[in-house]
């Protein structure tokens, strides 16, 4: 069998410390701290491989499932949030793979010399790092959107200036006849930008142009949608309307359509599942009494808060505890602080009973 022999680029230091009670997906636990110190090992100057990565919102981390116990994986596996019903492996998130890689998409906080703070993670502490990659809208986010349309795009950009104006401003245009090819194509740039997309746009559009044109793309389909409309109303036939202003209303309303396709089972994130979190008397008082000090993860004590809310909300337990520990207690940590609580089917609801530090 081929084998290929991979070394962790760094270790994660993460809020969570045990695999019970860590987020089973990135971004349910906003508030989820990280930090990524790379190996000395791996390069002579760190530092240098982490550069101009703070120009990037999220990043792909990919990583390793080392504590995995299992000896063996099984074709089929049961979802916490399926009761019981089994799935496909890979229609899962399971850990237990045949290669044990876990994916994170990952908010970046900051990038301080070696080291990636991160935001939303759902690592364990001592989670060894196999690559970190960027995420970037234009080419992540699933959708039809070629290189063919993007130039397209790019070469119309200049004669979009009357997707936003009004009925009167059209009829000024000259859209009987052939004077707007006459304008000065840069003041045309300029008003669509400020018509279209404020005054930030123009910024935007040279620094991160890739980037952002799916969004403005999308975003520029409702003033497409009302200067097609307005054409329409005022010569009284779709001949009346530019075949370039035609060929963006279609491109961008197929491009609209490939967005909703994507799509995933009805149980993923199913709001009905999530449970209600609620604090005891007692836990409240511990909450109020931590001294935080000694924590370097978690920032304050509303931070604390929300983030034993989100993890315990989206239901953590596996589906064994599900069905035959729902009288025991639960027990989890953020960071030093170790959480007890405990689940009440009649309201569906966990509860924190108490809180102290580890």
């Amino acid at each position: 069998m081929e084998m290929f022999n991979m070394s962790p680029i760094g270790h994660i230091k993460s809020v969570f410390r045990t695999k019970n009670g860590t987020p089973r997906q990135s971004g349910i636990c906003s508030n989820a701290r990280a930090t990524l110190r790379l190996n000395k090992t791996v390069f002579n100057n760190p530092c240098h491989a982490l550069e101009n990565l703070a120009e990037y919102s999220h990043v792909w981390i990919l990583w390793i499932f080392h504590q995995n116990s299992a000896d063996s994986v099984k074709a089929k596996v049961s979802p916490p949030r399926l009761g019981g019903k089994k799935v496909g492996i890979f229609s899962s998130r399971s850990p237990h793979r045949p290669n044990p890689i876990g994916l994170t998409l990952a908010r970046v906080e900051k990038v301080v010399d070696d080291t990636l703070y991160l935001l939303g993670v759902d690592m364990i502490d001592g989670t060894p790092v196999l690559d970190i990659k960027p995420y970037i809208p234009l080419y992540d986010g699933p959708s039809e959107l070629d290189h063919e349309e993007v130039e397209s795009f790019d070469r119309q950009s200049d004669r979009t200036d009357l997707m936003c104006t009004n009925e009167t401003e059209m009829g000024s245009a000259g859209l009987t006849d052939n004077s707007h090819r006459d304008r000065d194509k840069h003041e045309q740039s300029q008003r669509y930008e400020q018509e279209c997309f404020g005054a930030q746009s123009k910024q935007i559009q040279k620094d991160e142009k890739k980037n952002v044109l799916l969004t403005k793309k999308i975003d520029q389909s409702t003033c497409l949608k009302e200067s097609v409309k307005d054409v329409i109303n005022e010569k009284g036939d779709t001949n009346s309307v530019p075949e370039y202003l035609k060929k963006n209303f279609d491109s961008m309303t197929k491009l609209k359509k490939s967005t909703e396709e994507t799509f995933a089972p009805d149980w993923i994130g199913a709001e009905e599942d999530d449970l209600h979190v609620g604090f005891s008397s007692r836990s409240m008082e511990d909450l109020d009494s931590l001294d935080l000090s000694s924590l370097s993860l978690i920032k304050d004590r509303n931070e604390l808060e929300t983030s034993i809310r989100e993890v315990l909300a989206s239901d953590p337990r596996s589906v064994y505890r599900k069905n035959r520990c729902t009288d025991r207690l639960y027990y989890t940590s953020i960071e030093n602080v170790h959480v007890t609580a405990w689940f009440d089917p009649r309201y569906d609801l966990m509860e924190v009973l108490a809180l102290k530090l580890e």
